[in-house]
């Protein structure tokens, strides 16, 4: 069943492209800084006498698009950033952590960048939450 779509898919994209008033792009989707692939848009659009129209349109991933723009951005930081925007930076990211299996998964993936304000940010976290527990 599964190679008679693909057959059909394959026989339209073939009738298509000889009538030659279709045409497919696709355009790489990538990451801004390290220019790091994350998948294809891939659309069909028809020639008109003014421009085109897009027919059909997709995207194909190919990897995960949020974790390879974070670390896009970690080396973009640890590379550019002095220490006062490293702060900054660090503190605007770790006031979105609100467990601790969150402030664990915040330490693993932001240690490269300074293990020192990492640990103070850490270190303040569990000071507040023992506080909350003792009142």
């Amino acid at each position: 069943m599964l190679i008679l779509i693909l057959l059909n898919t394959l026989g339209i994209i073939y009738l298509l492209w000889k009538t030659s008033s279709y045409f497919i792009s696709v355009v790489p989707d990538k990451t801004i800084f390290n220019k790091t692939l994350i998948g294809y848009h891939i659309s069909l659009y028809k020639k008109r006498t003014v421009g085109e129209i897009n027919l059909f349109s997709f995207y194909l991933p190919i990897k995960n698009k949020a974790k390879v723009k974070l670390q896009d951005e970690i080396t973009y930081v640890l590379h550019w950033y002095d220490y006062e925007e490293k702060l900054n930076y660090l503190t605007t990211a770790f006031a979105k952590v609100k467990t601790d299996k969150e402030v664990k998964e915040f330490e693993k993936t932001y240690n490269c960048i300074s293990d020192k304000i990492v640990f103070d940010l850490v270190r303040e976290f569990h000071l507040k939450k023992s506080r909350n527990e003792n009142v």
